[in-house]
């Protein structure tokens, strides 16, 4: 870094207060106006990259000694965010299986069929629809839902499946197994004087939405303290004898007229979703702002090169310290879901390796990798936790 005068702990200590209290602003805003959760993430990623590079370009300041200036980065960056994931999985599934068993208290059930998962459209707030008479699938909690709306009269549908699956019945809703024949020609099924349902699998039901608003869950869990139940992983459904009833998947029509039919698949794009997600929108823009900004200006503050030994704790560097105290600070501080959740201070040790990389190569690439893969992670373990 070029020679120049020591800055105060004011200016980086205001930084970060600035950022964090809008962005506990801004989760807390979302939390009571709907439209803007969808995009909190992004917002909170322009936060964390405009603050800091508006400052360092109104200062004149050179953004590669902040280990920012991406245009050219050594390979050897990645290839060492990658050897770091590598070799801290272990003990991070051993600690996250502490956690999620000792002090969350959930059991582990592991399956690969865990990582299927449904459309994004089929999730988030439910919105109104156009159609007076419709059908309608979401999902919630990695469950199905069916609701319906109809002014005069029930609405029929048969629902079929890859794999047998089973309904939670809630008041009025009927659901009956579907025999062959009634998928073979659904125009032949009686509808009126249908037996009740019946507590079974199968993969295939009529089920019966009454006049009025209801809903009906795929069930996730077997009886109490037994395995959860595999999900199907393809699910059609086929609104029955209802012209003018509209199908809907989501929020978004089948478009089809007659009897409305659909599919939904669960599938594995959330995997590539979620990892470029947390790559760039999440771990890149608070690497840039905590280790990039951040770390490099208590450096400069303590007039210390970060790769020196004296000044150095148990390996780790004294901005590196800070940095990481502060990284969890403001993840505590920013609410989630309208709360404060101190767990998330937990991020403080993770925060030590992501400014180790930093000190080490100067720049934010091998963090960040690091960072990404490190929130990755955590979903794919999350999953097998019921």
């Amino acid at each position: 870094m070029a020679d120049r005068p020591q800055p105060t702990l004011r200016e980086p200590l205001g930084v970060f207060a600035l950022v964090v209290v809008c962005l506990a602003l801004l989760t807390t805003a979302a939390h009571v106006i709907p439209p803007l959760q969808g995009h909190t993430a992004a917002l909170a990623a322009l936060l964390f990259i405009l603050v800091p590079y508006v400052l360092l370009r109104r200062r004149g300041e050179d953004l590669a000694d902040f280990g920012i200036a991406l245009e050219r980065f050594p390979l050897s960056h990645i290839g060492l965010g990658l050897a770091a994931a590598i070799l801290v999985f272990i003990p991070f599934a051993l600690g996250n299986h502490l956690w999620e068993a000792h002090v969350t208290e959930r059991q582990f059930h592991p399956s690969p069929d865990h990582y299927f998962q449904w459309p994004e459209e089929l999730s988030g707030a439910a919105s109104s629809v156009e159609a007076p008479r419709y059908v309608r699938v979401r999902e919630r909690g990695s469950t199905l839902s069916i609701d319906a709306a109809s002014p005069d009269g029930p609405i029929h549908a048969l629902v079929q499946a890859d794999r047998p699956f089973r309904w939670d019945d809630h008041g009025t809703l009927r659901t009956i197994p579907a025999p062959p024949e009634w998928l073979e020609d659904p125009t032949s099924i009686p509808l009126a004087d249908l037996p009740p349902g019946m507590n079974t699998l199968a993969d295939a039901w009529l089920i019966t939405l009454p006049n009025d608003r209801h809903q009906g869950q795929l069930r996730l869990r077997g009886p109490p303290g037994a395995p959860p139940e595999e999900l199907p992983r393809s699910v059609k459904i086929q609104v029955l004898h209802d012209g003018d009833a509209a199908l809907y998947f989501g929020d978004q029509p089948t478009h089809e007229e007659g009897a409305p039919t659909g599919s939904i698949d669960r599938t594995l794009w959330w995997l590539l979703l979620w990892g470029l997600t947390h790559l760039i929108v999440i771990a890149f823009p608070e690497e840039y702002f905590y280790r990039g900004y951040l770390q490099t200006r208590l450096h400069q503050r303590f007039g210390t090169d970060p790769n020196e030994k004296p000044g150095r704790f148990l390996g780790f560097s004294k901005a590196n310290w800070i940095t990481s105290a502060l990284f969890a600070v403001g993840h505590v501080l920013v609410p989630i879901a309208g709360t404060i959740d101190p767990a998330r201070a937990a991020v403080f040790f993770p925060s030590l390796l992501f400014g180790w990389l930093k000190d080490r190569t100067g720049s934010i690439v091998a963090p960040t990798i690091l960072h990404g893969l490190a929130n990755m992670m955590i979903l794919v373990l999350h999953v097998h936790y019921f």
